[in-house]
């Protein structure tokens, strides 16, 4: 079973967006996804409603935890033959922020391409650090590319990204990519799909297809530090 965390301490990153379409493809791919939400605000459990009346798309499944009841819960999981567990956070870097991280084998960490957002990346990349966890940070929300070429307050982001970690004497893993703003996403959300349930949404799904791919990349070749 493998743990992706998705943790940021600045709200409105998209946690909830990526575990929940990121896990939609680990289980559209045949592997059973499970969605922890650790989150107060509960935003997870709030799609599954959602999701829960449309009878057809009803197997990914979402479960909710405490700090201290996240060991049992994964365990259980590991016990159900559970491939693959997604973990959203709270906005912050609390006790909750730590277990989930403590037990993840990849920490995926979203920000926007805004000064307000990179100010929160580095805290999140210590903790991560500091439990020797692989992590990846990936722009989100971002404009659209310019023919292939990300639009310059992107370009500026991986800028910032990279010297606000390096003055952490931390190696940055930005992905190379970006998940840009799409009115497909939000309406996917409100209707309680995953980005991979409608031909509609094919463009939108084809970067978290993208990202996916990396962050298995990841997770085959990079050694635990």
């Amino acid at each position: 079973m493998i743990v992706i965390t998705l943790a940021s301490r600045k709200g409105g990153t998209g946690k909830t967006t990526l575990a929940i379409n990121l896990a939609a493809i680990a289980d559209r791919g045949g592997q059973q996804a499970c969605v922890v939400d650790m989150d107060p605000q509960n935003s997870a459990a709030v799609w599954r409603r959602l999701r829960d009346q449309d009878k057809t798309l009803r197997r990914l499944a979402t479960g909710s935890s405490r700090p201290g009841g996240l060991p049992r819960l994964l365990a259980e999981l590991r016990r159900r033959k559970m491939h693959w567990v997604f973990i959203d956070t709270p906005p912050n870097l609390t006790a909750t922020v730590d277990v989930a991280i403590k037990h993840a084998d990849l920490v995926l960490i979203p920000t926007r391409p805004d000064a307000l957002n990179l100010d929160a990346i580095t805290s999140t990349i210590i903790m991560a650090r500091q439990h020797k966890k692989r992590y990846v940070v990936v722009i989100n929300e971002a404009p659209p590319l310019r023919g292939d070429v990300a639009a310059p307050l992107v370009q500026e982001t991986r800028r910032q990204t990279f010297e606000a970690a390096a003055r952490e004497l931390y190696a940055a893993r930005i992905w190379k990519h970006q998940i840009t703003h799409r009115n497909a996403i939000p309406y996917a959300l409100n209707a309680g799909h995953a980005l991979n349930d409608r031909a509609a949404y094919q463009a939108a799904n084809a970067e978290f297809e993208a990202l996916w791919k990396a962050l298995r990349f990841h997770l085959r070749r990079e050694p635990r530090s």
